[in-house]
């Protein structure tokens, strides 16, 4: 590990974290973390600062290049990013929530099914692109109601469904004031990948 000749960075501790936790995560020991805060417990608050010496590489960089630029951590991140002036590597990556999920907002046109088949109390959806068992948040700019409902499939394009995003069961067009068939809806949900 490279601990030595790297300078130590700040890291803000979020509850229920544990020394173990963050020696993983920067790569380095507990007993490294103990020392060079002058730690005399293993106890952590929420909100304490440590100094943490990070054994992980963070962006790879070209040979030749000397990088003088902060490192900094965040909580929700895997990874330690360096923020430069073209951060736009910073704000894609960390983006994602500290379960890996990044948050997709969509708006478009909704339809309902009536299908006997379908249990008429339970908010089912089909998407294109959610993946089987997503819960997605669904509103209705025209009533500015929101509701819940979990993705059971995709769909294909035919006379009905043509130009819309998404197709609910009739119990989410009804808790979403729905008047028409075809109706304006915003929806988002959390996907594992842009």
């Amino acid at each position: 590990m490279q601990q030595d000749n790297t300078p130590p960075i700040q890291y803000k501790v979020s509850a229920g974290e544990t020394l173990y936790a963050i020696s993983k995560r920067f790569n380095t020991t507990v007993d490294d973390l103990t020392k060079l805060n002058n730690l005399t417990s293993t106890n952590l608050q929420p909100g304490q600062v440590l100094m943490v010496h990070s054994g992980q590489q963070a962006a790879p960089q070209p040979p030749s290049v000397v990088n003088t630029t902060p490192i900094i951590a965040k909580r929700d991140s895997t990874s330690v990013v360096q923020v430069t002036k073209d951060s736009s590597y910073s704000e894609r990556h960390l983006n994602a929530n500290r379960f890996g999920l990044f948050e997709k907002n969509e708006k478009g046109v909704a339809t309902w099914m009536d299908d006997p088949g379908l249990d008429a109390n339970k908010k089912l959806v089909l998407h294109r692109t959610a993946p089987i068992g997503t819960v997605i948040k669904i509103t209705n700019p025209m009533t500015n109601r929101t509701t819940f409902a979990k993705v059971v499939g995709t769909f294909t394009d035919n006379e009905s469904t043509k130009d819309v995003i998404i197709v609910m069961t009739k119990s989410v067009a009804d808790a979403l004031g729905a008047l028409d068939k075809r109706f304006h809806v915003d929806i988002s949900y959390g996907s594992p990948n842009e």
